[in-house]
């Protein structure tokens, strides 16, 4: 995932090995609740990213317009939620738990509803959640996220098929490759990053690594005595 440098110039540098494009698909909840919070884990990853490279070269990669890495959140709370009526999520439910709701399903469903309005999830605050209309229905065993998914599955593929076929509103889930396929056709074979001080190398130490100006990569300065130079 993190680019390496190869070759430099006077004044830019080659990455023979881009950075890898990182897409971010999360709940609208605590790190990603809002525009800014989204911002910071975008600049957070991204600087993970280029952490190995030298600091006048990171700014280019860490600008906005390099999409390194792009954050997007499901619209109207969590996933269930955004992809899902509460009568889905509620027949979902009913078929996984193989048991009537206390009031029937109607009461299931406004139990629901009243979890999608909750407010999102902070560190010290629980948002809405289906497993929590589960935890007071069925105690003799977890709610699972998985089986859950599993059961969900077969609607949400036909949404995503319907969608397909006729070119009408798409789930939100569909987004998400669309955006992989948009940014892993960005080039990514040679990238050119300008340096933004002077990049004359000073002198390895010994047992030290530089960087070759003629391109030829890495080179060691090996210890006196030992009168050899490894291009890697």
């Amino acid at each position: 995932m993190r680019p390496l440098l190869v070759a430099k110039r006077e004044s830019y540098v080659l990455l023979g090995k881009p950075p890898t494009r990182v897409l971010v698909l999360a709940d609208p909840e605590k790190d990603y609740s809002d525009v800014a919070k989204c911002a910071n884990q975008r600049r957070n990853i991204a600087e993970s990213i280029v952490s190995e490279l030298p600091q006048d070269l990171q700014g280019d990669l860490l600008a906005d317009g390099s999409e390194l890495v792009t954050v997007r959140t499901w619209p109207d709370g969590p996933f269930e939620f955004a992809h899902f009526k509460d009568e889905e999520l509620a027949d979902g439910l009913l078929a996984m738990a193989r048991r009537e709701f206390p009031g029937g399903r109607p009461e299931l469903v406004n139990k629901i509803a009243g979890e999608r309005v909750k407010p999102h999830a902070t560190s010290k605050r629980k948002g809405p959640d289906v497993a929590t209309v589960w935890a007071t229905w069925v105690t003799d065993y977890d709610f699972s996220k998985t089986a859950f998914a599993e059961e969900m599955w077969p609607l949400l593929e036909r949404k995503v098929h319907e969608a397909i076929d006729s070119g009408g509103q798409r789930p939100p889930i569909m987004d998400g490759p669309l955006d992989a396929i948009r940014l892993s056709r960005l080039p990514r074979s040679l990238v050119v990053v300008e340096r933004k001080i002077d990049p004359v190398p000073s002198p390895a130490p010994d047992g030290a690594e530089s960087y070759d100006p003629e391109g030829q990569g890495v080179v060691r300065s090996d210890p006196p005595g030992d009168g050899s130079a490894v291009g890697e």
